[in-house]
């Protein structure tokens, strides 16, 4: 089960992310004393779709969890599109779902999230828990 006030929040990022959704995201939930990770393919800083550089706090090489996580997959199509051919991606989000966590994308993204396989069919038997970051997701664009 989800302990809701200290999930971790994996935020993934790859080049040409959505700045505003990431920066909004990790502000608000650091600021409520939520674990945000902020998670690169890469090591070293990450350009957004607006120039904007951000250095992870972790890369997916480095990343530990000892909990089931909710992963974001911010967008846009470019960050999505390089988050989804990465099979390190993959493997987290599987990870994620294997441990009773969840992944999350952007609505602008959901379908080519969907389409990489990195969510999987929907487990009608159960509602998970809304993340604290819900209405951010519903809000983005």
């Amino acid at each position: 089960m989800l302990n809701l006030p200290h999930t971790p929040t994996v935020l993934l990022l790859a080049p040409e992310f959505d700045a505003f959704f990431v920066t909004q995201l990790t502000t608000l939930g650091r600021q409520a004393g939520h674990p945000v990770i902020l998670t690169g393919l890469i090591a070293g800083p990450l350009r957004s779709d607006l120039g904007l550089s951000l250095l992870p706090d972790r890369t997916l090489d480095t990343l530990t969890l000892a909990e089931p996580a909710w992963v974001v997959i911010p967008g846009p199509q470019a960050c999505t599109q390089a988050l989804a051919r990465d099979p390190r991606v993959r493997r987290l989000c599987q990870e994620t779902y294997a441990q009773g966590g969840q992944v999350f994308a952007m609505p602008a993204i959901r379908a080519l999230v969907q389409e990489a396989g990195l969510t999987p069919p929907a487990r009608p038997e159960t509602t998970p828990p809304a993340p604290w970051f819900a209405a951010l997701l519903q809000e983005a664009v």
